[in-house]
């Protein structure tokens, strides 16, 4: 039997094999970034609030920065950016407080609220209420020539009872409060004396005397001076409360 023998035929070039392997794993660099970028996003929250935070205290400054602005001239500066303001006199500025306590009647309670600033024009005769928070007027209007106007800005008045009456001090400082609102009215203990026939009006500066004027027909009063057996308050102003005082 003859037997064939089948030779194959040699490439003379190498069988190629492809090359198979796993994905590269992360570097220790590509890893480290990604740690790090999560970690800044985890911060994110904190750094949004402390936008937040910074933004609202400098808007509180730019609100209340106003406060230290006491000067009539410096409020007249501003107000007079958005309207015309009468000449030939300085106002009298005043800051809005006790807001509820006001006359409700009046245009400090109807358009103003705590907190506004308020000039009076007295010659002029008109008053103008400007809002810091907004820089803006928000009310104008006439006033009564009440030349005790500008003296009862920031004065300070104790009122005294000698008739042991349970409200009626209560009853004088809220008439007196309503009828000049930038005033500092207080209650104080009774008078030693009792029963003062005539209420009197006590001026310890002795240079309100509009001011004087216009509480002694306010409340049916008298001028006069520290009775002898009463003390001298340390206040601008005494108002002694007598049995002619009838709560009108």
């Amino acid at each position: 039997m003859n037997r064939t023998k089948i030779h194959g035929k040699k490439s003379s070039k190498p069988l190629k094999i492809e090359d198979i392997r796993p994905a590269k794993e992360p570097t220790a660099k590509t890893y480290i970034t990604f740690k790090i970028q999560r970690k800044y996003l985890l911060f994110l929250p904190v750094i949004f609030i402390l936008i937040i935070a910074i933004i609202g205290i400098v808007n509180y400054h730019n609100t209340h920065k106003f406060d230290n602005q006491k000067s009539p001239n410096q409020v007249e500066s501003l107000v007079g950016k958005h309207i015309v303001l009468p000449t030939g006199e300085t106002p009298t500025l005043a800051t809005i407080t006790g807001h509820d306590k006001l006359d409700h009647s009046s245009i400090l309670y109807t358009k103003g609220k705590d907190g506004d600033r308020v000039l009076i024009y007295v010659q002029a005769g008109f008053v103008y209420i400007y809002r810091p928070s907004i820089d803006r007027i928000v009310a104008v209007g006439p006033v009564s020539v009440d030349q005790g106007i500008p003296e009862s800005k920031n004065t300070s008045i104790t009122i005294v009872d000698s008739t042991s009456r349970p409200t009626i001090a209560q009853q004088v400082k809220d008439k007196i409060q309503t009828a000049y609102p930038f005033s500092k009215v207080s209650i104080g203990s009774s008078t030693n004396k009792p029963n003062f026939p005539y209420t009197l009006i006590i001026d310890n500066t002795d240079n309100k005397d509009n001011l004087v004027n216009d509480l002694s027909s306010l409340l049916n009063a008298k001028r006069g001076v520290v009775p002898l057996s009463e003390d001298k308050l340390s206040g601008d102003m005494e108002i002694i409360i007598g049995t002619d005082y009838q709560g009108q």
